[in-house]
């Protein structure tokens, strides 16, 4: 390999390790918000307005973030060809540069930023495509020889526009820069070139805003329609990204040789510039979200465990996936006081318009078998993706959703759509083989659960206080032991105590007397002795299945109530700290 090769190619591994084994989740975050169809309707939908080109090049590559590892191996070859191709355009406006490894180092600094910049999940990659773009067009534009050439942007700035949007700033500056060091010495010709390729190209959005994007803002037709996920928002980075593309070739060109300690300096710091400034362009908040919504969809329940027990966020989602990682591992009655736990929103959280909140209620929701609510939920949040796109996940649910529950013709019509997808075509085939044909769908290993468990029949409910829509789903599938996990915890969570007592006796099948009552969970026996202590003012016996252990803990967490002191580590995971601090 060229020892100028070195520094992109250490900056590709570094970028690949972060989004495939650091970062998963912003890949995952990125495909489940989208869905790429093949198709002349999808691509003619994209090119009937500006920038579509690059929305739908970027749209093209994400699908194949379905697969963390390949979508990495994507990006970093995106953000690495991006720094070539700034290389390449620095010997386009001087052809005597020299082709060092400083100057490869620092044609990387653009896509330093972009890196940087897509900490913002909220960035959709059609901006740095629309980059790419930018830099192939300008380097195709100087294979023309001729002084004429610059006639040709009468045509290329106006087209370039309509696919590229935003970069045709980009394309623009760099071909002035080009003309003007090739055919008109001198600061002043550059000057005047730059200002009317400039104009013109601001001619061209105006136009295009007058015309045929009336419907649109100037603030998209400048800034790219879907280069940003919250429409009428252009962050800073943005801007600043687009005029480094712009102002390292420019600086390249000017450069001289460096020796090679400057070399592996300047290499060393670009390729360890990805990782350093990570945690500042990252959001650990929402990022944690990302990354439980990212386990449970792959249904890596221990995992979410693992993670939720080093940074658990506080927000109902997060809950979600904790519990229902718990409950799926069967440990939810015995671990879930080990979290602080908040309320039932812990267990299925109420709807929020946004489009993060809900998707893993909907998960636990499916799990349960609430069909009707894993519509309502998916349907909800596919609506409420901001920008408008439909998402292929939330589209695979309610394709299953509507297949279990019999109501084949909406089936039908969603997995037409996934029929025209990459990843999900397979499925989709799969599933319209079952298509009405019930008796198939009851008796396949991947729904017949779902179908025996989901909720027979109509009926209202409130969701203030679940447990008796969750115990409904366990009278009628007595396999139903998740229904039964969350019909108790609900009650745990609410402080509803009675309605606990009176449905503990489930957890123990077949057993008709207390004493008969064996492994009870952690949780379960606080939570009986602490009902049975308060109702009785502490003079009670006290069943057998209560354990020693648990009566010492509770007596120990009494005087220290009595003293007014905080429960210690050992006492943390009890369920009288969790009642106490509820009330």
């Amino acid at each position: 390999m060229d020892m100028k090769y070195i520094t992109p190619a250490a900056f590709f591994a570094v970028v690949y390790w972060i989004y495939a084994f650091v970062r998963p989740e912003w890949c995952n975050f990125h495909e489940q918000y989208q869905m790429f169809l093949f198709g002349w309707d999808y691509l003619a939908g994209h090119l009937s307005i500006a920038s579509g080109m690059a929305d739908y090049l970027a749209e093209f590559v994400v699908q194949f973030f379905f697969f963390p590892a390949l979508g990495a191996a994507l990006w970093a070859a995106m953000l690495t060809g991006l720094g070539l191709l700034v290389w390449r355009a620095s010997l386009a406006l001087s052809g005597n540069v020299d082709s060092s490894g400083l100057h490869l180092a620092l044609a990387l600094v653009p896509s330093v930023l972009v890196g940087f910049y897509c900490g913002d999940y909220n960035m959709m990659l059609a901006f740095p495509m629309c980059l790419v773009m930018a830099l192939l067009m300008f380097l195709l534009y100087q294979r023309l020889a001729s002084r004429r050439r610059v006639y040709f942007q009468i045509f290329l700035i106006p087209l370039f526009y309509w696919l590229s949007g935003y970069g045709v700033f980009v394309y623009a500056a760099l071909c002035a820069m080009a003309d003007a060091r090739r055919f008109w010495r001198g600061w002043l010709p550059g000057l005047a070139l730059l200002s009317a390729y400039a104009a013109f190209s601001v001619l061209c959005v105006v136009m295009a805003g007058y015309t045929v994007m009336r419907q649109y803002p100037f603030i998209d037709l400048f800034c790219g329609v879907n280069f940003y996920r919250d429409r009428m928002v252009v962050p800073f980075m943005q801007h600043l990204s687009a005029f480094s593309v712009v102002l390292m070739p420019a600086l390249i060109a000017l450069l001289g040789r460096g020796g090679k300690a400057v070399q592996v300096v300047c290499g060393a710091l670009v390729v360890s510039a990805i990782p350093v400034l990570m945690p500042f362009s990252h959001d650990k908040f929402s990022y944690s979200l990302m990354k439980i919504d990212y386990l449970v969809r792959n249904q890596r329940w221990k995992d979410v465990i693992s993670f939720c027990q080093v940074y658990l966020p506080d927000d109902s989602m997060a809950y979600n996936g904790l519990n229902l990682a718990l409950a799926k591992t069967g440990q939810l009655p015995d671990r879930m006081f080990e979290f602080p736990q908040m309320g039932q929103e812990g267990l299925v959280g109420d709807f929020q318009r946004n489009a993060v909140s809900c998707v893993i209620t909907g998960e636990a929701f499916y799990h349960l078998g609430l069909i009707n609510q894993v519509l309502r939920v998916f349907f909800d949040s596919q609506a409420s993706i901001v920008n408008c796109n439909r998402s292929a996940r939330f589209t695979h649910r309610i394709a299953e959703s509507y297949l279990v529950t019999g109501r084949y013709d909406m089936a039908a019509k969603h997995i037409r759509m996934l029929e025209k997808t990459l990843f999900y075509s397979a499925w989709a085939r799969e599933a319209a083989g079952y298509l009405y044909h019930p008796d198939k769908v009851a008796s396949s290993s991947r729904w017949s659960q779902i179908a025996r468990h989901r909720v027979q029949d109509n009926m209202l409910y409130t969701v203030t206080d679940m447990s008796d829509m969750f115990l409904r789903l366990h009278h009628q599938s007595p396999d139903n032991q998740l229904a039964l996990q969350y019909a108790m915890a609900c009650d745990l969570l609410n402080g509803n105590l009675p309605h606990f007592m009176r449905a503990f006796p489930l957890t123990q099948p077949g057993k008709n007397q207390v004493s008969q009552y064996s492994n009870v969970p952690k949780s379960y026996q606080e939570a009986v002795m602490y009902a049975m202590v308060t109702q009785s003012g502490g003079n009670v016996d006290l069943p057998p299945f209560v354990s020693q252990e648990v009566r010492n803990s509770f007596r120990d967490f009494d005087n220290m109530m009595t003293m007014r002191q905080q429960p210690d580590k050992r006492l943390f995971s009890t369920y009288w700290r969790y009642i106490v601090s509820y009330r």
